[in-house]
C-alpha cells in the first residue's frame, strides 16, 4: 500500500511482486507476530519515499459497497507498521556496507513516520470521498514498551489523521497498553482495550476513568483461546464499565483469525467438551448475546445463565488419574536403564539416520 518495496524486487508489478516478496528466492524475513505463534513478513524500508502504490483499502471498500454492505475498512496503523519494520543503515567505515535493523533512532523514526502518515491520510481521504464513515486502525505495537518520543510520534500521527473528518476506532490487543492515560487521550472517536490478556487495562479504567466523549470498545471475549466464555461474568464486567464509560461497545479481545471457523463440524467430541468450545463463529454469537442481554433481552439472559451453569459443572476430572498421581513414588521418576543402554536399544529398534528431523516446523 505505501510503496515499501525493496529495490531487489525491481519495479512493483502488482501480485507478481507481492508474491516474490513473500515467497520468492530473496523473500522478506519472516518472524513471530507479537506474542503469538503466527508470523508476518518484516517490511524492509530503504528510504522515506513512501507513496500510495495500491489503494487496497479503497478497492476493498468499493467492492463490498457494490455488494450492498456498509463496510468498515481495517488497517494496520502507521506506528505498528514502522515498529515492526526494519530499515537499511550504512555501517561506519569507508566501505559502503549496509545492514538492516529495527528503527531505534528517534530522528530517523520520526522522519519515516511523517512521510508514512501522509500516505495514510491520502487513503482516509479517498475512503471518505467514497462514502466511508468509519475506519478501524489497529495499533497492537502500543502494548510494547513505548518510550515518550514514540508516544509523541503516535500523538502527532493521530492529530494529523483526525483532521480528515472520518471516524477512527483505534484497536490494541495481545496485552495492556504501555501508557493508558496517553492512549485514551489520543484524538480518535473510539478506543479498544484488551480486557482478557491481563487485569491491567481494566484496573486502569477503574483507576483513571475513561473519556466521556469517546466510545470504549471493551474486548471481553477472548479471541485467542477456544473456550466458551462465562457470559455471566462478562456481562457483570460490562455493566460495571458502563458506569464509567456511557458510550460502550463489546468486542473480542483480538482478531479471531487465531481460531478455527466453527464448532459446527465437530460431531464426535464428548458432550462435556463440546459444550465448552467456542470458535470464531461462536465467539461472534457470544458477543451478540452479551449485547442483547445488556439491553435487557430475557432470551439472551437465559443463555447467560446457561453459560454460568456450564462452568459450575465439573469437567476434566478423572479419579483414576488422580489416584495414580498421588501414589507416585520417588523411584517412579528414575529411568530403569542408563542412557547408554537406552540409546543403543533405540538405535536398533527405530533405525533412525544420524540427524533425524521432524516436520513440526518450530
Amino acid at each position: 500500500m505505501v510503496g515499501a518495496v525493496p529495490g531487489r524486487f525491481g519495479d512493483p508489478k502488482s501480485l507478481k511482486t507481492y508474491f516474490e516478496m513473500a515467497r520468492g528466492k530473496n523473500a522478506l524475513e519472516m518472524t513471530k507476530w507479537f506474542n503469538t505463534n503466527y508470523h508476518y513478513l518484516v517490511p524492509e524500508i530503504e528510504s522515506d519515499d513512501f507513496r500510495l502504490l495500491v489503494n487496497k483499502p479503497l478497492e476493498d471498500y468499493n467492492f463490498h459497497k457494490e455488494k450492498g454492505y456498509d463496510a468498515v475498512p481495517h488497517l494496520i496503523g502507521p506506528y505498528t507498521f514502522l515498529r515492526m519494520s526494519k530499515a537499511l543503515r550504512r555501517k561506519e567505515g569507508d566501505l559502503p556496507i549496509y545492514e538492516i535493523e529495527r528503527i531505534e533512532d528517534p530522528d530517523r523514526f520520526l522522519a519515516f513516520m511523517e512521510k508514512l502518515v501522509s500516505v495514510y491520510r491520502e487513503v482516509l481521504l479517498s475512503l471518505k470521498r467514497a462514502g466511508c464513515r468509519r475506519v478501524h486502525i489497529e495499533e497492537p505495537a502500543l502494548v510494547l514498551d513505548t518510550e515518550s518520543w514514540q508516544w509523541e510520534a503516535v500523538e502527532g500521527a493521530y492529530r494529523e489523521l483526525s483532521t480528515v473528518g472520518i471516524d477512527i476506532s483505534l484497536f490494541t490487543y495481545y496485552d495492556s497498553v504501555s501508557d493508558y492515560e496517553r492512549y485514551v487521550s489520543l484524538p480518535v472517536d473510539a478506543l479498544h482495550l484488551d480486557l482478557v490478556s491481563n487485569k491491567e487495562n481494566l484496573e486502569n479504567i477503574k483507576k483513571h476513568g475513561f473519556p466521556q466523549d469517546k466510545e470504549l470498545i471493551a474486548g471481553l471475549i477472548n479471541g485467542r483461546q477456544p473456550w466458551r466464555a462465562n457470559l455471566h461474568e462478562k456481562l457483570k464486567i460490562l455493566r460495571e464499565l458502563s458506569s464509567t464509560a456511557p458510550k460502550i461497545a463489546v468486542a473480542n479481545s483480538c482478531p479471531l483469525y487465531h481460531l478455527p471457523v466453527s464448532v459446527e463440524p465437530e460431531k464426535n467430541l464428548p458432550p462435556g467438551l463440546l459444550e465448552r468450545l467456542s470458535f470464531a463463529k461462536e465467539k461472534l454469537r457470544e458477543l451478540k448475546i452479551i449485547k442483547t442481554a445488556f439491553g435487557g433481552d430475557e432470551e439472551a439472559m437465559k443463555e447467560v445463565r446457561e453459560s454460568k451453569k456450564i462452568y459450575e459443572r465439573t469437567f476434566g476430572e478423572d479419579p483414576e488419574v488422580r489416584r495414580k498421581i498421588t501414589s507416585l513414588r520417588e523411584e517412579d521418576f528414575k529411568r530403569e536403564k542408563p542412557y547408554a543402554e537406552r540409546s543403543e536399544l533405540q538405535r536398533e529398534r527405530l533405525g533412525l539416520p544420524l540427524f533425524p528431523t521432524t516436520t513440526i516446523g518450530s
